[in-house]
C-alpha cells in the first residue's frame, strides 16, 4: 500500500510522504489518512463505479462554498483515477472531531447547512442519471429485496421487519414534491466539529436526485429520535434554522410526516439487506432496532 499511496502523491503532487495510515471507521469505502510535506490528506478508495462517483464529485464541487470535503486533482477537472480496477478520490483533510453529544446548538446548524445545500442544488445539473438504489425503493426492488431476505432474517426481527416492509409498500411520495441532489446518510459518523463549530460533512457516495423532504427526514431520524423517541426541542430547532434559509413548500409540510416514516423505515430495510451482504454487524442492526423501530411501530397504516 505504500508504493501505491507514494503513487498517489506524484500523481496529485501532494509531496513526499511523512505517515500514512488506514482509517478503522466506515463500513463500505476504503480510506487512508495522508501526511505529506504539503499538507494533510485522505484517499478514499470507492466500492461505487467511475460514473458513480463522477456524480459525487461534480456535487461536490457545486458545494465548494459550504463545509464539504475539498477535492485535489492532477489535471484541468481530473480528480477520479482507479486502484485495481477500484475508482479513488483524494482530498484535503478536515481537522474536527465527531461530536460526542447532540446538543440544539449542533442542530441548528444542520438546518442551517442542509437548507443551503438544497437551495444551492436547484442550480445543480449533472449529465449522470444516479439511480436512486440505496434508499428509493419501489415496490417491485422492495418484493426482489424480501425474496432474497424471507429466509435470511434473524428470528427477533421478523415482525419489524414485516412492519418496515409494509410501511414501505404502502408510503407514496407525490411526484411533484420539491426534488434535487440530497445526501441520505448525514449522521453523527458523517460529521465533524471543531470548537462546537460544523467544520465538516462527509461522505455524499449515497447521494441521488430525490425529494428534499426524505434528505430532511434522514437527519431528522439521526439527531431527533432517540430511542424511539422524536425529541420534539430539537426537531423545532432544527425546522426554525432550515427555514430562515429554505421555505418549506405546503406539499412538503404536508407529506413532512410520511416522508420522515420512510426515512426511518427504508434506513433500517436497507441495513437488513447489508446485515444479510456481511456489510454491518448483527451488534449494528440491534442498535438501529433499538433507536428507531419503537417510532415506527407507533405508525399506523
Amino acid at each position: 500500500m505504500h508504493a501505491f499511496l507514494q503513487q498517489v502523491c506524484e500523481k496529485y503532487n501532494l509531496g513526499k510522504i511523512k505517515s500514512w495510515s488506514k482509517f478503522r471507521l466506515g463500513l463500505i469505502n476504503e480510506k487512508y489518512y495522508l501526511r505529506t510535506t504539503k499538507g494533510v490528506f485522505v484517499v478514499r478508495i470507492s466500492v461505487r463505479t467511475r460514473k458513480q462517483l463522477m456524480f459525487e464529485v461534480g456535487l461536490l464541487r457545486h458545494l465548494k462554498k459550504l463545509p464539504v470535503i475539498k477535492l485535489m486533482n492532477y489535471g484541468w477537472g481530473k480528480f477520479i483515477s482507479l486502484y485495481k480496477g477500484r475508482p479513488y478520490i483524494v482530498y484535503k483533510f478536515i481537522d474536527g472531531q465527531l461530536p460526542k453529544r447532540i446538543t440544539p446548538a449542533l442542530v441548528k446548524q444542520l438546518g442551517v447547512f442542509q437548507a443551503k445545500f438544497h437551495r444551492l442544488g436547484n442550480s445543480f445539473k449533472s449529465k449522470i442519471n444516479r439511480e436512486p438504489y440505496t434508499y428509493n425503493f419501489p415496490e417491485i426492488k422492495i418484493e426482489t429485496f424480501r425474496k432474497i431476505l424471507q429466509s435470511k432474517i434473524p428470528k427477533e426481527f421478523v415482525v419489524p421487519y414485516g412492519k418496515i416492509t409494509n410501511i414501505l409498500l404502502n408510503i407514496k411520495l407525490p411526484k411533484q414534491i420539491p426534488t434535487g441532489p440530497i445526501h441520505v446518510d448525514i449522521k453523527p459518523e458523517n460529521i465533524l466539529i471543531k470548537n462546537n463549530k460544523l467544520v465538516g460533512v462527509l461522505d455524499f457516495d449515497n447521494g441521488y436526485i430525490g425529494p428534499y423532504i426524505i434528505d430532511i427526514g434522514k437527519t431528522i431520524t439521526w439527531f431527533c429520535i432517540k430511542k424511539g423517541k422524536l425529541n420534539a426541542g430539537l426537531l423545532n430547532d432544527f425546522f426554525k434554522s432550515y427555514q430562515k434559509i429554505r421555505k418549506l413548500t405546503s406539499m412538503e409540510k404536508k407529506f413532512f410526516r410520511q416522508a420522515l416514516v420512510h426515512a426511518v423505515a427504508s434506513h433500517i430495510f436497507l441495513d437488513y439487506y447489508k446485515y444479510h451482504k456481511r456489510i454491518i454487524p448483527l451488534s449494528y442492526l440491534k442498535m438501529l432496532h433499538k433507536e428507531f423501530y419503537p417510532f415506527l411501530s407507533k405508525y399506523s397504516l
